[in-house]
């Protein structure tokens, strides 16, 4: 049974009698589902059938080719695993919640469930379905682990005020939930015609799909075993090196809901050091196979738990920090949404002399005078990804090289939007403003262009990896 806090009516009353539809739109995935287990739990109790719909619009607030190809080869296999289960699937392409009430309708559904998001689009969307059906309309949070409008009620303003309030309900969310089991009375429709569907894609296919970036839950999986074996064991010691290949890797699938944290979580935490852990297979996404131990283990050991913390403070508490952020902050996208401290600090330098100042074009094409910088976004443009550390100085570095302070927050969430997997995502707002207008920081030292804005810069990243193999890494 699902917990009821995860669950918010956006309309209440009583299912009538048809099918309970499940609109799947931010959790892209079958297993450790929250919305599709409360509504296979409710068409069960009824003797109903299950349907699960997802919209497909035309446009997504400047997604390219890029995010559409990993978000549709990520469908097909949640398709496939759907018809296995004798769950059908129907994709609906046009203005979502149009769509969706057309299908209410058209399906005679009896009670429609769909899973959480902050997003003001998403928002937005939910609001005019609430309004037009007849039918109860319950939203799940299933892609945090503690539900976030549970988790506080106000904007956080920091990690060590949002820390507790996480941690304490963290026991009660963050375990396993049951497989899904095959539904008795299920039909599934033809299967859908992919090719097609992508055919009639209106969308920017300038920015192409990443090579060798395989999508879907299966690949999500064998991504966080991969972690787990290779790069957790010194996440907390080279986390911020781009060169050590310690980040994890999962944020394009987090984001798609290709895997839920609680999944990631719970890998993590089950998991102990080794110098060589041998998956269980696919389903077993924690590994657990055979440990072969360093030495006597012991410091290998107290750094394996080291690295588990700083991975599980990442995922859960700031990424979980960010939804936050979204869900209480309508201006989240924005430079109006900073804190009032770093708009009037960036204002009393907003006239500062530049070392350099760049267009949005410029910046898109690496054509500045900072190898490091042009590195970091070759990257993203390359790989769909820039490494956490990176995204960083990339961010700061825009800021100092902009004619103001909101030219670069919007050029930073433009190419972050254009280019990364994980665009358009509370992380990436969060990151920026975190970057650009020092969000969940606090006033530093007071230096041109940054005014109280904390400072990075490249001698910095020096002191932390070997720059120059970094910069020839990315070609």
């Amino acid at each position: 049974m699902i917990d009821p806090r995860c669950i918010t009516e956006l309309r209440g009353g009583e299912a009538s009698a048809g099918p309970i539809l499940y609109w799947m739109s931010r959790d892209q995935r079958v297993e450790q589902n929250r919305a599709l287990l409360l509504a296979r739990e409710r068409a069960v109790a009824a003797g109903e059938r299950l349907l699960v719909a997802f919209t497909l619009s035309p446009t997504f607030i400047g997604a390219t080719l890029r995010h559409y190809d990993f978000m549709l080869r990520g469908l097909e296999e949640t398709e496939e695993r759907l018809g296995r289960l004798g769950i059908g699937f129907v994709l609906l392409e046009g203005d979502p919640p149009a769509e969706i009430v057309r299908f209410v309708l058209s399906s005679g559904a009896g009670l429609l469930v769909t899973d959480y998001s902050p997003l003001r689009i998403s928002r937005r969307w939910k609001e005019s379905v609430r309004d037009a059906v007849a039918i109860p309309f319950l939203e799940v949070d299933a892609h945090n682990i503690v539900p976030c409008l549970l988790a506080s009620p106000k904007q956080e303003w920091a990690a060590r005020t949002f820390r507790p309030k996480v941690n304490r309900l963290l026991g009660e969310f963050l375990r396993p939930l049951p497989p899904v089991e095959p539904v008795e009375n299920g039909t599934v429709p033809e299967p859908t015609d992919w090719e097609a569907v992508r055919s009639r894609l209106t969308i920017d296919r300038s920015v192409g799909p990443v090579p060798g970036m395989e999508p879907g839950e299966a690949a999500a999986g064998e991504r966080l075993r991969r972690f787990i074996r290779e790069g957790l064991p010194s996440y907390a010691e080279r986390k911020n090196d781009p060169n050590a290949g310690a980040a994890s890797g999962l944020s394009p699938y987090l984001h798609f809901g290709h895997i839920w944290a609680g999944e990631v979580a719970l890998g993590v935490m089950n998991s102990r050091s080794p110098e060589v852990l041998n998956s269980r297979g696919p389903e077993d996404p924690s590994g657990g196979g055979e440990l072969s131990l360093f030495g006597d283990g012991t410091a290998q050991a107290e750094a394996f738990e080291a690295s588990k913390a700083s991975f599980l403070e990442e995922l859960v508490v700031r990424r979980e920090l960010s939804e936050n952020y979204c869900a209480r902050n309508p201006l989240y996208d924005s430079f109006e949404g900073l804190a009032q401290w770093a708009r009037q600090s960036l204002a009393e330098h907003d006239a500062d002399p530049r070392e350099a100042l760049y267009g949005r074009e410029e910046f898109e094409q690496a054509s500045t005078h900072d190898e490091l910088w042009n590195a970091a976004q070759r990257e993203l443009v390359r790989t769909g990804t820039i490494h956490g550390y990176m995204r960083m100085y990339w961010a700061k570095k825009i800021l100092e090289w902009s004619p103001s302070p909101r030219e670069a927050f919007e050029t930073a969430l433009w190419l972050n939007d254009r280019y990364a997997l994980d665009g358009r995502d509370p992380n990436g707002y969060v990151g920026v403003a975190w970057a650009v207008g020092g969000l969940h920081d606090r006033p530093w030292f007071e230096r041109p262009v940054y005014g109280k804005i904390r400072y990075m810069n490249e001698a910095g990243c020096r002191r932390k990896f070997d720059v120059r193999r970094y910069i020839g890494r990315q070609g």
